[in-house]
This record gives structure tokens, C-alpha cells and sequence, in this order.
């Protein structure tokens, strides 16, 4: 189900995408994990495409609110994890 999701998203021309999509593709393609189900060199082809969901340019304006305010939060939470990593070791 996640991989189709994945799939339809990074290996179509849609324009619907949904905002968990997006939040998907993002976190998958910035830890590497969509090299683990695609073939590599398919993701480069489609790399500007996988990019533009990145940045929210194929949700509504909306979706692009709500993508902005998760990566936020993700933002925050790998700052505070990171602090408190930091400061629990000294």
C-alpha cells in the first residue's frame, strides 16, 4: 500500500497528491529509503518530479500549509533530539 502510494506519486504526472503522500516521498527520499523499493536510476529520471512533491509544488494550497507546518515539526524534533543527545553526553 505505502509503495503504490510512493509509486503513484513519484511515477506519474498526477497532480493530486496527497499531503501524507508528500510527507512520505520527504521523509523517504531524505533518509535514502526509496532506493530500497526503486531502481535507481528510475529515481533519477524522476528526480525534478520528486523534488517538486518535496517542495509541495503538486498539492493545493492547503496541503502546502500543512506540509510546511509538518516539516516544521520535524525540524523541531530532530533539533531537540539532537540537543538532548548532546547534552546527556557530557
Amino acid at each position: 500500500m505505502l509503495i503504490e502510494r510512493l509509486r503513484q506519486a513519484i511515477f506519474t504526472d498526477t497532480c493530486d497528491v496527497d499531503p501524507r503522500t508528500v510527507v512520505l516521498v520527504s521523509l523517504a527520499n531524505s533518509t535514502g529509503l526509496l532506493k530500497v523499493p526503486f531502481d535507481k536510476k528510475m529515481l533519477k529520471r524522476r528526480k525534478a518530479r520528486i523534488d517538486r512533491i518535496v517542495n509541495g509544488e503538486i498539492t493545493g494550497k492547503a496541503a502546502q500549509e500543512a506540509i510546511q507546518a509538518m516539516q516544521a515539526a520535524v525540524m523541531v524534533a530532530f533539533t531537540m533530539t539532537a540537543m538532548m543527545s548532546t547534552t546527556m553526553h557530557h
